[in-house]
């Protein structure tokens, strides 16, 4: 007779490639299968949350696609925004943002439905840049409670200054200084708008002669028209060609005394990339010590530009820069591979579909047009989607979209596939978006192009690292975290099939029922239930305060009629949460129990706020465990559910096996928590 434990499961789902690694000890914390149950990081399994209905997603003449975005206002202030063809939606915790007219608030974007799933983003204080190769960046803004998008303007606001005047008074009656020398120059004003955007030159008068040594009696004047919308004016110089700043002012005329010394360092201000054509327009962003970052457009694919510190729209370089000077370079690879995204750390991350590369300044100072270093970490290559910080790691999907790769700053950007031990989770299928809650477990969830969800209870710590899956009746499509005041709300973009017509619902966990997009009611006793079109024709699970779970069916109007009236109503889809554990081993036996065919004599589970749960080892022959202690009437779905936490006995398991696992279910409505697995194997000898 032999004892084997299952104390926690903190390895989560492994790949069946490992299912005969028994001389790791991987093997004794792992699962063959988690599905709709979740991994703690304290090491036991919990029942997934149920899904709660909030609304359905913003159809159009188009499929529409759908992208959620988290909106960070404040601490304490979080949004989602959820773009379909051309608008966006705001999400909230407790559902859809509403107008004054008590509808859902919809505010364009222009963001057509082909681009929404590929777009690059970055947010800044109240407003979100966004860029796309096929549109001009623009900015989407929240000032109070109003929602606008709008396009980045680089160009000054400022018109070109049409009159300027030069000469060179002297007093009434009073001669030229004997001997003065002259140098000749023309002069250029360029004015600059509230964003320090230098507008278009004046036109360069045709060079004069001008005292080289000025007095108050012999100067030259310079005089032009005050322009709109002009915060100053830049004055140049230019002798032999060569352009020298004179002077930066806000007035529109200067007498030049000889107190002014030329800078010959500052020549015309040169534009770095206007971004204002459709082969300019860049398609990835970021924020990366105090600078607007874009990179990528299609004619530059592989070039990064920086703009002037603190201001975001200004892209404009002066003839010798300086390090208050935007920049622009590009990477010299031996392959012609896309940058795929940038990423802010304390250095700028940049991933493409061949590499990952670190860029900062010489000696790893800031980023300068004078001092720009480019080292490469890796070629493992990234797929087109933007990386997220988890504590000391850089999270990045790799160029096969198969593949979570976790980058460590403190540990010279080395590179680890977290995913390596459960790849069979994305062998015919590929990850489409994802997103990480730091709750009460820290999850990374990966939504798969096959509708499923998968996620990593992630605690690097405490060596915590477990796989499981997310199944319901439908496709998952997004998912996205919201966050306010340290509570995290997770809401899901989802498709289901009704009556034969695809529907896409938001969605959020909630832990308060255990069905899938559940409604609720509270109020005046009734037995008709009316809100339930986006169920019409699914077999739906109902529970009340007078009677436990039954099943009906949604009707052709989005109605159920109950077999009694209740005050208290929830309807929703039931899903079914499955663990099973790897073949029977122990890790102390001297003779390997897969070399014998085992009998489980009993099996003794520790639960936590439990009811419900079948056990056994056949998915056909499972036994459902009694609660003697649990009345009836508290088995049905309400907050006031008499849970168990305890010890649970199954006896009378029949049949040898050789590959022998224990599979746990729960089918009801209901929470469950296993925290540890003990069974009493009897073995005998092939």
């Amino acid at each position: 007779m032999a004892l084997i434990i299952w104390k926690n499961f903190s390895a989560g789902e492994i790949s069946p490639q490992l299912s005969e690694r028994t001389d790791i000890d991987l093997y004794y914390r792992a699962a063959k299968k988690i599905e709709n149950f979740v991994p703690l990081k304290f090491g036991g399994i919990k029942r997934r949350d149920g899904l709660k209905f909030m609304g359905v997603i913003n159809e159009s003449i188009y499929d529409p696609g759908v992208k959620f975005i988290q909106f960070k206002y404040s601490e304490s202030v979080s949004y989602i925004l959820e773009f379909t063809h051309n608008y966006f939606r705001i999400i909230t915790p407790t559902g859809y943002l509403l107008d004054s007219y008590n509808s859902v608030l919809k505010v364009y974007s222009g963001i057509l439905v082909d681009y929404i799933n590929d777009f690059s983003y970055a947010q800044y204080e109240n407003k979100l840049y966004i860029c796309h190769s096929r549109f001009a960046p623009r900015i989407i803004e929240l000032n109070g409670t109003t929602w606008t998008s709008y396009d980045m303007k680089f160009n000054s606001k400022c018109m070109t200054p049409t009159e300027v005047r030069v000469t060179t008074p002297r007093p009434t009656g009073k001669p030229i200084p004997e001997g003065t020398i002259y140098k000749k120059v023309s002069y250029t004003v360029i004015p600059y708008d509230e964003d320090d955007i230098p507008g278009a030159k004046s036109y360069t008068l045709a060079s004069m002669n001008v005292p080289k040594y000025p007095t108050p009696d012999y100067y030259t004047s310079i005089i032009w028209n005050m322009l709109t919308y002009a915060k100053g004016y830049l004055l140049y110089e230019v002798e032999d060609g060569i352009e020298s700043l004179l002077l930066k002012t806000t007035n529109n005329s200067y007498k030049d005394f000889g107190y002014h010394e030329l800078n010959h360092n500052k020549g015309f201000p040169q534009s770095l990339g206007l971004f204002t054509a459709h082969d300019q327009y860049p398609s990835k962003v970021t924020f990366y010590d105090r600078r607007l970052i874009f990179a990528a457009s299609n004619k530059e694919q592989h070039t990064i530009w920086g703009s002037v510190p603190a201001l975001f729209h200004n892209f404009i370089a002066e003839s010798i820069p300086t390090d208050a000077c935007p920049w622009k370079f590009t990477i010299a690879s031996n392959q012609k591979n896309p940058i795929n995204w940038l990423f802010s750390s304390d250095k700028l991350i940049i991933g493409s579909d061949a590499d990952e590369w670190r860029i900062s300044g010489n000696s790893g100072e800031s980023i300068t047009p004078n001092s720009v270093e480019v080292r490469r970490l890796s070629s493992w290559g990234s797929a087109e989607m933007t990386p997220k910080a988890l504590g000391d790691d850089i999270l990045f999907i790799d160029n096969t979209r198969k593949n979570i790769r976790a980058m460590n700053k403190n540990n010279n950007f080395s590179i680890s596939n977290l995913n390596i031990y459960a790849d069979h989770l994305t062998k015919d299928c590929k990850i489409i978006n994802w997103d990480i809650s730091t709750g009460d477990n820290q999850i990374i969830y990966l939504v798969l192009d096959n509708g499923s969800m998968i996620g990593l209870t992630y605690d690097k710590d405490h060596q915590v690292f477990a796989w499981h899956r997310y199944i319901t009746d439908g496709k998952f499509l997004d998912i996205c975290t919201l966050k306010n005041n340290g509570e995290c709300n997770l809401f899901v973009a989802i498709e289901r099939e009704v009556n034969g017509t695809k529907i896409k619902s938001l969605e959020m966990f909630d832990k308060t029922h255990y069905l899938d997009s559940f409604i609720s009611y509270e109020g005046a006793e009734t037995t008709n239930l009316e809100g339930l079109e986006h169920l019409k024709g699914k077999i739906v699970e109902v529970s009340t305060n007078t009677k436990s779970s039954k099943k009906y069916t949604v009707d052709s109007n989005g109605k159920i009629t109950l077999d009694e009236p209740a005050n208290s109503i929830v309807v929703g889809l039931n899903f079914e949460s499955t663990l099973e554990t790897l073949p029977l081993e122990s890790a102390t036996a001297v003779e390997s129990l897969k070399a014998r065919k085992n009998k489980i004599t009993s099996i003794k589970l520790r639960l936590l706020d439990t009811l419900g749960l079948e056990v056994g080892i056949h998915n056909d022959e499972l036994m459902e465990l009694q609660y003697d202690n649990v009345e009836e009437n508290n088995m049905n779905n309400n907050n006031d559910l008499d849970l168990y936490s305890g010890t649970k006995y199954v006896g009378n398991i029949s049949g040898y096996d050789e590959n022998c696992s224990i599979i746990i279910k729960q089918n009801n409505s209901l929470p469950a928590t296993v925290l540890s697995i003990y069974a009493e194997v009897l073995g005998i000898t092939l």
